[in-house]
């Protein structure tokens, strides 16, 4: 009688120790769909952001600047930005955001850390 509860426990402890094994490992997918997803967000903000930067000066026209900053790194990573034609492209963690600028005429690099961006006769230009 004793040898069959203590058989009963064990199979009822493997079964739990199974099923806890597979709520860490959904557990630990959904982790990693929420960081992926955060991390798309970060990338996706960065170039708005700049392209709302970019997109505002040429649209005020000609004498106006402004001033903004654009972080070090998104989250613990680093990532790069760059303008071509009218395009705006971030690239982070091995992926590629881009979006459209309402003007061609951007002359200049964007950099981590402090920008100036200046409307000079209806060209964006970059310093």
């Amino acid at each position: 009688m004793h040898g069959q509860a203590g058989m009963e426990f064990i199979l009822f402890f493997g079964f739990a120790l199974v099923m806890l094994t597979i709520a860490a490992i959904a557990s630990q997918q959904k982790t990693d769909e929420v960081l992926v997803a955060r991390q798309s967000l970060d990338a996706s903000v960065l170039l708005a952001e700049a392209k709302g930067k970019i997109d505002v000066v040429y649209l005020e026209g000609h004498g106006f600047s402004i001033n903004f900053t654009l972080p070090d790194k998104l989250g613990a990573a680093d990532y790069e930005i760059n303008i071509s034609s009218n395009i705006i492209y971030v690239s982070y963690l091995g992926n590629y955001y881009q979006d459209r600028l309402l003007t061609a005429a951007v002359y200049g690099t964007l950099r981590k850390g402090s920008n100036l961006a200046s409307n000079v006769n209806g060209t964006v230009v970059l310093g």
